[in-house]
């Protein structure tokens, strides 16, 4: 986690290039992209939900912009109930609004 955050800090801080682009599977539960937050639902003691808190901020204090894909990209079932959960995990970060409008994930 505090690599992540390091790495993230270390390529948007760069005063080398201006638009930088960051991607990947962040696989963050308790943020809400649509809104920018962390869901109300989860417990502030929650560790987990902390570090993704830290993450969030971190994005917001670097002034990053973002996209998902609108693809499923993760599905999985839950062993113990048999629940079929479906996730969208692939997210785009990036530093100029100006240079990306939407992105697909290729098969």
């Amino acid at each position: 986690d505090k690599q992540l955050l390091s790495f993230l800090k270390e390529i948007f801080i760069d005063e080398s290039t201006s638009a930088k682009f960051c991607f990947g599977d962040f696989n963050l539960s308790h943020v809400s992209w649509l809104s920018g937050t962390i869901l109300e639902q989860h417990s502030a003691g929650n560790e987990m939900v902390l570090r993704q808190k830290k993450y969030l901020e971190l994005v917001h204090e670097l002034g990053l912009s973002w996209l998902l894909t609108t693809e499923i990209t993760c599905r999985r079932v839950n062993n113990s109930t048999g629940n079929l959960h479906e996730s969208l995990l692939d997210q785009l970060l990036f530093s100029d609004d100006g240079l990306v409008n939407e992105f697909k994930i290729g098969s």
